[in-house]
């Protein structure tokens, strides 16, 4: 998992005694970082897609909210089993970069052949 960092809370504005915390959420507009595969798998690829995960409710009456997320898929090779690693790098807001190093630990699958993660 990348640690993309915490936003601050209460924002500036922000009366937290008011129960407008779920109208907050919906209101905030979530920039997600760009990613760039630096050190590609030996055995596998890796792709980024944009999605979405479901956040936990913030109160019992609440319902899930979803949060725009990039999500990473790594899949290996045919019949490959064994460790592979790849390195990412996560630009955030404010052109600050974090770089991300991945070992995927790959067995055997029904098929005979790895199957990612």
């Amino acid at each position: 998992m990348v640690n993309l960092g915490v936003l601050p809370w209460p924002p500036a504005g922000f009366d937290v005694e008011a129960d407008n915390v779920l109208e907050f959420l919906r209101e905030l507009r979530v920039v997600l970082p760009a990613i760039r595969l630096l050190v590609a798998p030996a055995h596998g690829s890796v792709t980024v897609k944009r999605g979405t995960l479901k956040a936990p409710p913030i109160s019992r009456s609440a319902s899930p909210t979803e949060v725009p997320a990039l999500l990473a898929f790594y899949r290996s090779a045919a019949n490959f089993n064994g460790s592979d690693e790849f390195e990412l790098e996560i630009a955030v807001q404010g052109g600050r970069k974090q770089l991300q190093h991945f070992r995927v630990d790959v067995s055997a699958g029904p098929g005979g052949g790895g199957q990612g993660i």
